[in-house]
């Protein structure tokens, strides 16, 4: 019999506030062996001063010494095997006159997390580049994007990454506004156009509404954001337009880009500018709900495919232009925006609340060019920006925060209530609680493969326009609050036994985010437990006194952040009383003529019941095991006289009866 096993292995989401502090010394190849318990950052890479060189070393070529330097507005995209890439963005500086320049970039990096290694990977170590488009849809080694910022990006289903837009150089070398669509593959290290102008300041062509065409395109824009679906589709939405000459402002229509076949569709919003903020009813859902033209937003998609915005500088309820903290929810299947948290009005101060604590009260202050972030158990992070603190002021900021989508809520996970605070770098590659990038704008952000958050570049705050800008790269380790899992397996899986010492299986999972399973411990009943002991694979395990019966062992896990797994179980019959039974031979006949004869028998086991019977003519040779049957043929031996038929039954939990015989006389005919 094949025993059906109870376990549980229920993984709970708890909110906690845990207050040790564990710092890890961070090495290459390493990073997943840190135990987060509270928000902790590490200066992972880069000066920790402002206006790096950027050292690009040999294209292709990994090299310790490598970095993109100081820069902001970039774009990013994580691939499969976690690396993080970088693209672009913008530097600015001045000469000896005190004139300032905006250098733009269109060199593509990658970082290895493993490695701690930056690697130019394409794209030009010179400023402001012209873009190379070669023939739309075909890949070529010499094509390039031209040098830009501001720009948005997606990863396909595929590993592809793609750019789109933001102000830069069009094919000519003219600074624009961009419209351009490209596709880079790792694969092959080379860029496609796929869509849009190879020259800027084009309008958008916005088509009929909720209808698909190749001709459709979002037109020339800046700081907008962007979305992905696990249906492959890349969303657009607001940002900044301006056709080159007198006309300039805020968007606020959603485009969706469908990659299989090319097409453009605009989805809902104006095809105006400037629109002001139709909100409803705050948790609502309405076709006639759509956030106000905006720009220098932030995005996050949920695990349900619902696209999340927050902030960024636009137009309120009453079309006043101003710093933004509402925060949105787009249902991509009733086609409905939901005014989900913040205010519909200008300029609100951050609610804080309590570190660590999250409440229905709590929200981030208005702000534009944060960063975002979503981690392995579907929460939304938020970084920075510049925006309202605490106190309602306007600086750039530092505060860290984490929105549950389940329950609705802020938490302030880090970072001060109040702005323009400087940075605390601490020791290279060491996480400590008193780390912080500092107040913070136009920076860029990935998720790692492991489920850290990682941050780059951008203006820090305190310093004069240009000389704050920063090359320096940070990763944050979200605090561990999901259970681990786990599972226990007594003798195999078998479904019984006769012996109280058995032998138990374990297996423990802390996920690719967690902190890792630190120790584990026992009980019979589910009260009584046992000291927590180092982790096994298998040990052996003594089931508790009593009659026969049903044993139940228990285990649980706890990682290093001290959160504890579900009770997993697995039970077992301990039987240990022996089977009985019988044998008759022809009905009880007391002598044959043929030595073919029927065995009738009969079987009895109170426990985990007969499972197999062997049969001997001589009481040391043996058959082997068959499965029980009321008759069988047997064959007597050779030779006339007196012949003896064994029988022994061997139950679930392995106890033999004692031999049972009957016997026959076989004569001659």
């Amino acid at each position: 019999m094949i025993k059906s096993s109870k376990r549980w292995n229920w993984a709970s989401v708890f909110t906690v506030l845990l207050v040790a502090v564990l710092g890890w010394a961070w090495v290459p190849g390493m990073q997943s062996a840190w135990a987060a318990t509270t928000p902790q950052w590490a200066w992972m890479k880069g000066a920790d001063e402002p206006r790096e060189v950027p050292v690009y070393g040999t294209l292709g070529t990994p090299a310790a010494v490598n970095t993109p330097g100081a820069r902001a507005s970039s774009v990013s995209w994580t691939d499969a095997s976690g690396a993080l890439w970088l693209f672009g963005g913008g530097y600015t500086h001045n000469n000896d006159e005190g004139t300032y320049f905006i250098e733009l970039f269109n060199d593509l990096w990658k970082y290895d997390p493993a490695t701690g290694n930056w690697t130019w990977m394409k794209g030009s170590n010179v400023f402001n580049q012209a873009g190379v488009y070669g023939e739309q849809r075909e890949s070529a080694a010499s094509n390039s994007p031209g040098s830009r910022e501001m720009a948005v990006s997606w990863t396909d289903a595929s590993g592809k990454f793609w750019l789109y837009g933001g102000y830069g150089y069009d094919s000519t070398g003219a600074s624009c506004w961009l419209n351009d669509l490209w596709k880079f593959d790792p694969a092959t290290g080379n860029w496609t156009w796929m869509h849009g102008g190879s020259t800027g300041y084009l309008a958008p062509v916005y088509g009929l509404l909720g209808v698909p065409s190749t001709e459709n395109t979002p037109g020339g824009r800046r700081f907008a954001v962007s979305w992905s679906d696990s249906a492959g589709n890349f969303w657009l939405f607001g940002g900044m337009y301006f056709d080159g000459n007198s006309t300039m402002d805020r968007l606020n229509d959603l485009w969706k880009y469908t990659p299989s076949d090319g097409t453009w569709t605009w989805v809902t919003g104006d095809n105006t500018l400037g629109s002001a903020g139709r909100y409803g009813t705050l948790g609502e859902p309405s076709a006639a709900n759509t956030p106000g033209a905006r720009e220098q937003a932030v995005s996050w998609t949920d695990a349900s495919d619902n696209l999340w915005l927050f902030g960024g500088w636009g137009y309120d309820v009453n079309g006043t232009g101003c710093d933004l903290n509402d925060l949105w929810k787009f249902d991509p299947v009733t086609g409905y925006w939901t005014w989900m948290k913040g205010a519909n009005t200008v300029v609100t101060a951050g609610t804080h609340g309590t570190l660590g604590v999250p409440a229905p009260e709590n929200t981030p202050g208005s702000r534009q060019f944060a960063v975002s972030w979503t981690d392995a158990s579907g929460a939304l992070w938020l970084y920075g920006g510049q925006g309202r603190d605490g106190g309602g002021t306007f600086g750039d900021l530092n505060d860290l925060w984490k929105y549950d989508v389940d329950t609705g809520n802020w938490t302030w996970m880090q970072g001060a209530s109040n702005g323009e605070q400087s940075a605390v770098y601490g020791t290279l590659g060491t996480p400590a609680a008193a780390n912080t990038p500092g107040g913070r704008n136009c920076g860029v952000a990935w998720t790692g493969a492991s489920g850290a958050l990682w941050f780059f570049g951008g203006e820090l705050t305190g310093y004069t326009y240009a000389w704050g800008w920063r090359g320096d790269l940070w990763r944050f380790v979200p605090p561990d609050t999901v259970p681990p899992t786990g599972t226990i397996v007594i003798n195999g899986n078998l479904s019984a036994t006769n012996s109280r010492t058995v032998s138990i299986a374990m297996t423990w999972s802390d996920g690719p985010t967690g902190s890792g399973v630190a120790r584990m411990r026992f009980s019979d009943d589910g009260s009584t437990w046992s000291a927590y002991e180092s982790l096994r694979a298998s040990k052996s395990y003594t089931l508790p006194e009593g009659v026969d019966g049903y044993r139940t062992v228990r285990v649980q896990f706890i990682d290093k952040a001290n959160n504890r797994s579900a009770t997993c179980s697995d039970y077992i019959r301990l039987d240990r009383a022996l089977p009985t039974g019988g044998i008759i031979i022809n009905n009880g006949a007391s002598a044959t003529t043929s030595r073919s004869v029927s065995l009738k028998l009969t079987w009895a086991d109170a426990g985990a019941g007969v499972t197999r019977m062997r049969f001997s003519d001589n009481g040391s040779t043996w058959t082997g095991w068959f499965y029980p049957k009321a008759t069988r043929a047997h064959t007597l031996p050779a030779g006339l006289g007196n012949h003896t038929v064994r029988v022994q039954y061997l139950d679930g939990a392995n106890n033999y009866s004692l031999v049972c015989s009957d016997y026959i006389k076989l004569v001659a005919p």
